[in-house]
Order: C-alpha cells, then sequence, then structure tokens
C-alpha cells in the first residue's frame, strides 16, 4: 500500500510529539511500575494544561506506551502504568519508517535522544533486515532519486538501472561486447535493411503477450523523441511490419554498428500503454524481469515479474530509497564485504569540452592557452594514466619532454566550469587538481554543478568548459561511434542546431566507409586541434554483476544487474 509524503508527515510529527510526552512521563515515573497520582501532579510533569493534559495522556494510551485510568472529580487519585521504556517506544516509532523505506523522523530523533536513538535504530534495522531476508527481500538506501525511467529520456546511470530491470531491449551484449539475442531471437542486415524475428512467449508486465507493434511503436518512438541519444536512431527511414513475428528497420545508408545500439538501455522496448504512479509519475508497462510496484518521491519498489521470459530475478522485491544516509554510520561496516561478489570492469575516460561564448569573461585565445597548459600539466597528476584520445592508447610512463612540460601561465578574467556533482572519490580528487590547476594561471574560476547530464546544452550560456568523466561502451569501435553521437561533452559543445548538424553529418559519413575507425580518429583529431576538446585521463569503474546482499543494504550505486542480487537462503 502506497502512502503520501504527507501522510507520513503527520503520522511522524504526532509520533515525534508523543516521544517528548513519554520521556517526560520517564523522568518522574519507573516503567512497569504502578502509581497513584492525581492530575494536578501530572499537569507539572508535562508542563502544561489540565485539558491538554487528558488529551496527551489518550494518545499515550492509544499508542500503548501507557495504561492509565482517570479518576472522576478533581484532586482525586488516578492509576499510571508507564508500558514501555524510551527505547522501546523510539523502536515503535522507526520500525514501520524502516520497513517502508521512508526515514523522515531517522534524523531527528536521533539528534534528540541520543545513544538511547542509536540502539533503537540498530535493533529496528537489525530485525526489519532479517525479515527482508526470510522474505527474499531488499532494501537499498540513499539511492540517487529517479526523475523518470522513459529509456528514450535519460542518460544518468541511476535512471539507466532501473529502466534495465523494467524493461528489455531487442539485443544484448556480453561483457566483450557480443551480440546476443534478446527480444529478437534472430536478425541479419542487408545493405541498409536490418530484419529481426521476435519472441511470441514474451509476456509483458500487465500479462499480455508483446506484439511485433510494441517494438515498431517503441522503435518509432525513438526517431521522433527528443533526447540524449535520439541521434543514433534519427537515421532510421522506416520501420515495417513483415509479419507476426518480424519486422525490418531500414537506414538512410548501410551502419554496420547500428546492431550494437539495438542493446543499449536506451533503446528498450516499451509499450504504448502507461500506468501513474504518485503525483502522476508516468512509466510505460515493461516486460522486464522486475514489474514497477510503487514510485514517488521517497522511492521506488520493483517486484519480480514472475512471467519474465529469461532468466527470472532473484529476489521478490526490491526497495530503492532515496533517503536514509543516517544509517550508513550504523550499518556501513556491516554491509562492506558481505557475502560473494562478481564484478567486471567499465572503461571510461575524463576530458574536457569548450565553448567561444560571446558573453565569457576569458578571451577565446585564452581559453586556447588553458587547454595547452592543462594537457601538459595533466602528466604531473597521473602520468601513468593520461590519454591522447578516444584510442586508449597505451599510457606512457616515461617522464613528459621538456617541450612537453608546463610553463608558467598568467592569464586574466573568469572561467566558468560545469561539472556533475561527483560522488566517486577519485573523481572528486581529479576535479580539485583541475580548479587548482586552473587558479594558479591567475583565472577566477567559478564552478557551477551540472544538473542535468541528459540535456548539457542547458548550459551553453552560461558555462565556458564542461568537464566529465564518460563510459566507453563495447565493442570499442561502436563506443566511439555512441559517444560521437550522444556523449554529454559534444552536445555541450555542440549546442547549436546548425553545429550539431554539421558534425552528424561527419559521423553519418565516417561510419558508411570501409573503415570508420580512421574516419572517426579523423573527427578526433580536427576537434584536438580546435583546442575545444581535451582528453585527460583512462579511468576504470568496478561494478557489481552478481552480488549477495543483506536485507538492507547502504551502498547506493554500483549495481549492474539488480535482477541479479541475491540473499543466503540460510
Amino acid at each position: 500500500m502506497m502512502h503520501s509524503p504527507c501522510v507520513f508527515l503527520a503520522k511522524n510529527v504526532v509520533s515525534e510529539a508523543n516521544l517528548r510526552r513519554l520521556n517526560q512521563l520517564l523522568s518522574k515515573y519507573q516503567c512497569h511500575t504502578v502509581y497513584s497520582v492525581v492530575v494536578e501532579e501530572l499537569e507539572a510533569v508535562l508542563s502544561t494544561s489540565r485539558r491538554n493534559t487528558s488529551t496527551i495522556m489518550s494518545k499515550l494510551c492509544e499508542a500503548g506506551w501507557i495504561d492509565w485510568f482517570p479518576s472522576v472529580g478533581r484532586s482525586k487519585a488516578s492509576t499510571l502504568r508507564v508500558k514501555v521504556s524510551l527505547q522501546e517506544a523510539i523502536c515503535s516509532v522507526l520500525q514501520p519508517e524502516i520497513a517502508s523505506g521512508h526515514f523522515g523522523s531517522v534524523s531527528k530523533l536521533l539528534s534528540l535522544y541520543g545513544c538511547t536513538a542509536v540502539r533503537a535504530l540498530s535493533l529496528v534495522t537489525e530485525k526489519q533486515n532479517d525479515w527482508n531476508e526470510a522474505n527474499n527481500q531488499l532494501l537499498i538506501t540513499r539511492y540517487p532519486w529517479v526523475d523518470t525511467i522513459d529509456p528514450a529520456k535519460t542518460y544518468r546511470i541511476a535512471e539507466l538501472q532501473v529502466i534495465k530491470s523494467v524493461y528489455d531491449t531487442l539485443l544484448i551484449q556480453d561483457q566483450q561486447g557480443r551480440l546476443l539475442p534478446g527480444i529478437a531471437h534472430a536478425w541479419e542486415t542487408c545493405e541498409n535493411d536490418v530484419t529481426l524475428w521476435i519472441r511470441t512467449d514474451i509476456r509483458r508486465h500487465d500479462d499480455k503477450f508483446l506484439t511485433v507493434e510494441d517494438v515498431i511503436a517503441s522503435l518509432e518512438r525513438l526517431v521522433t523523441e527528443t533526447g540524449p541519444v535520439s541521434y543514433l536512431f534519427s537515421q532510421i527511414v522506416s520501420v515495417t511490419r513483415l509479419s507476426a513475428k518480424s519486422l525490418r528497420i531500414r537506414l538512410r545508408a548501410k551502419n554496420p554498428l547500428f546492431l550494437h545500439a539495438l542493446a543499449i538501455h536506451h533503446a528498450a522496448i516499451v509499450t504504448q500503454d502507461v500506468r501513474y504512479y504518485a503525483n502522476g509519475r508516468p512509466a510505460f508497462v515493461g516486460t522486464g524481469p522486475f514489474c514497477l510496484e510503487a514510485w514517488d518521491d521517497d522511492k521506488l519498489v520493483l517486484n519480480i515479474h514472475p512471467s519474465y521470459f529469461r532468466q527470472s530475478a532473484l529476489l521478490d522485491r526490491i526497495t530503492l530509497s532515496h533517503q536514509g544516509g543516517e544509517l550508513i554510520e550504523y550499518l556501513g561496516q556491516q554491509n562492506q564485504d558481505d557475502g560473494v561478489q562478481e564484478t567486471y570492469t567499465l572503461q571510461s575516460f575524463s576530458y574536457l569540452t569548450a565553448r567561444f561564448r560571446k558573453d565569457a569573461a576569458i578571451l577565446p585565445e585564452d581559453l586556447e592557452r588553458l587547454m595547452d597548459y592543462i594537457a601538459a600539466k595533466r602528466h604531473t597528476f597521473d602520468g601513468g594514466n593520461v590519454v591522447s584520445g578516444l584510442s586508449f592508447s597505451e599510457p606512457s610512463f616515461s617522464a613528459p619532454s621538456d617541450a612537453e612540460r608546463p610553463v608558467d601561465l598568467r592569464l586574466k578574467g573568469k572561467l566558468v566550469l560545469t561539472e556533475p556533482r561527483w560522488t566517486i572519490p577519485h573523481l572528486a580528487k581529479l576535479a580539485h587538481w583541475l580548479h587548482s590547476a586552473i587558479r594558479e594561471t591567475g583565472l577566477e574560476l567559478e564552478v557551477i554543478e551540472l544538473e542535468d547530464i541528459s540535456d548539457p546544452s542547458l548550459m551553453k550560456d552560461k558555462a565556458d568548459v564542461l568537464f566529465l568523466e564518460e563510459v566507453m561502451e563495447l565493442p570499442h569501435e561502436y563506443g566511439v561511434y555512441e559517444w560521437m553521437l550522444a556523449s554529454s561533452g559534444l552536445r555541450f559543445l555542440y549546442a547549436e542546431p546548425e553545429s550539431w548538424r554539421q558534425h552528424q553529418r561527419l559521423v553519418d559519413e565516417a561510419v558508411s566507409r570501409q573503415s570508420p575507425a580512421d574516419a572517426f580518429v579523423n573527427i578526433e583529431q580536427d576537434l584536438l586541434a580546435s583546442r575545444q576538446y581535451l582528453p585527460l585521463f583512462f579511468g576504470k569503474e568496478e561494478i557489481l554483476n552478481v552480488c549477495q546482499v543483506r536485507g538492507i543494504q547502504v551502498t547506493k550505486t554500483g549495481y549492474s544487474d539488480f535482477h541479479k542480487l541475491w540473499i543466503d537462503g540460510e
């Protein structure tokens, strides 16, 4: 059952008020002892009026925390027995919050009641953890907020993790980038035509069978919807139904890399039916290993899809709570290194892209000099992982030559840098180094957060330089192709429609050549020569692929496949 945030807020206020009143009683009366008290005495203990005293005592009775038998008449004794300790009462307040993935009271109770609240939190979370494990359920706290699970609309990792659980793609890739069957069990290409044969045993989350019409409508939507990867699918001329089991995609030109685009999460197949959740949040009906049960400001709840056509999820229910940061201090250690983990590594690289803005407080020639300076300076930060481009060539461990050593540079003006909020320590350290390198040239630096990585063009008139690290998909040639058409850095650099169309034409020409990889290198060399693009460092991100978890986890990211998480049955 879903509860609105307002309902939980009202309950929290009542519970916190009751705890405060119980604490006042416990300062005078011992737990489990029967007392004869007069109303005047209770008024003094609770520091309130006679009428309010009666209301407070009634509420504490309703909560089950006290027994109170009021007398009839003034100055006559009533019978009072406090039934619970403060710790037990705090447990009763926290239990429904922890169970539901709402944590509105945790911070306040910890600050008000200190060690007593800490002990209560530990007891409640351990009890809830045991219950979750016994019922094959998982609660992940501090999960990043989720604004959309529309595959065509987002570039955010946290949202794509949910999308991967709720929807399926026509094809999938293994960890080496090889294509495998997904919704499509077979496929072939001929010139600029791609023919796919669809499985007919796939049940949607509404228990209907997925049809070829569902697939066609979803592919056509990728062409018409504006989103971070829309240019990958703008080459589609038509999608035609061949039979109840097959369809044909016609491209503008032959593209040997297009099949890999059908395996990315952004190309997940959605149906034409939409379900609505709290505050009108829309989500297409999917076919994936999990169904979306609930979605509000605080959390998402995923339930296992019992009729999934591939390997079923190993957990019955996963709650992704956006709250619960307070738990990390008390649960973080016990959740580290628990169980069995299988990891794999994603290749990534960090880079800068720069725009020459009319209203910038730095001259274009000074911005070019700054990019050259950072290019020489990067060897002093992490020389072994410097990358010269998308080829990810073996890093050179030799010391830079005199020509490559950074020279003292004095610049005037102000640089505005935009970057995401860094949650990975090594990227936060890299950002700190970059900021210091810029400031040591004499430039004033302003850093503004890139709040929407899916639409970096929003920063085109606000920032001079964008700093990012992005994952390169496999196989590498496809990863370069996708980066050329979907990377946030290039969409920031080419924010004007005409400049983007010109870049897109270059990429289209490159992919149609005999050797696309060589043509991509030429495009990147031109970018490097413009001083508006600078690769920085090779990076690796370790992702949990198969992982044994506890019933409550405070690790908020790093899961590749929610449907491969499992709890030890013992």
